[in-house]
């Protein structure tokens, strides 16, 4: 007889994203002081990663383990998990006082950039195919449509394994500026993406991209302290894809 389904319990074939406001996590002010904005972002994604691990029933005999790849200590670099029986990917990403989190079996990568102040998007980064989707959609968009180009490249590239130092010139994403969902190529190796919008507090826009190996699905949850635990969960799941794109596209 199989074990019931306990409740919060989330598929191994899933990759959960967790959104925290920072300034909650940090009440006091302090984050406007560089190591206390690193030190806020570190417990967002170790708080996280073993709220994923417990859903997962995973979170047993894990430990989440930082290595630095430049130097080799420990303490500092990407967050690892080791002793849960499974290929734990992790991937983080903060921006304009806001973190996420990914979590998932494998490889993963996540980005987010909360719409700020809009500009021209920069030719350098963007390939061919790009710069022509972006030249049809209307300029007061524009900025928007980039961010789903920039954070794709970045999610990937954080997925693959080498972050910046990736040939993001040579992966094109043009396909993502009208729809949430691609299939993408860098170095020579797939990648699935899923870009969307994601409402933030006082009606601010966070653009997101997740990265994954192959198709899964993406669960979207928000991260709040409490005062009891240190810690809570809100499980209602954010829509899976962009509520709306809110581009417009010229035809012809």
């Amino acid at each position: 007889m199989s074990r019931r389904r306990r409740a919060g319990f989330v598929s191994s074939s899933s990759v959960t994203v967790w959104s925290a406001d920072l300034a909650a996590w940090n009440p006091a002010g302090a984050r406007e002081v560089a190591e206390s904005r690193l030190a806020t972002r570190r417990l967002v994604t170790e708080v996280a990663v073993r709220a994923s691990l417990a859903e997962r029933g995973w979170g047993r005999r894990a430990e989440i383990v930082r290595v630095c790849p430049v130097c080799g200590q420990t303490g500092h670099g990407r967050p690892t998990v080791s002793g849960a029986g499974h290929a734990v990917g992790i991937s983080a990403s903060a921006s304009g006082g806001y973190a996420v989190v990914a979590v998932g079996e494998g490889h993963v990568g996540i980005d987010i950039e909360v719409e700020g102040q809009r500009g021209e998007p920069p030719a350098r980064v963007l390939t061919e195919a790009e710069a022509s989707a972006l030249a049809r959609v209307e300029a007061a968009q524009r900025w928007r449509a980039f961010l789903r180009i920039w954070t794709a490249k970045e999610a990937v590239a954080k997925a693959d394994g080498r972050g910046l130092l990736a040939p993001l010139n040579e992966l094109d994403a043009s396909v993502l500026v009208g729809g949430p969902v691609a299939s993408v190529v860098l170095g020579g190796r797939g990648w699935n993406v899923r870009v969307c919008c994601l409402p933030l507090h006082g009606g601010v826009i966070g653009v997101v991209a997740v990265a994954t190996e192959g198709p899964q699905s993406v669960v979207w949850k928000d991260l709040a302290p409490s005062r009891r635990a240190g810690w809570s969960r809100h499980d209602s799941p954010r829509r899976d894809a962009a509520p709306q794109l809110g581009l417009s596209v010229a035809r012809g």
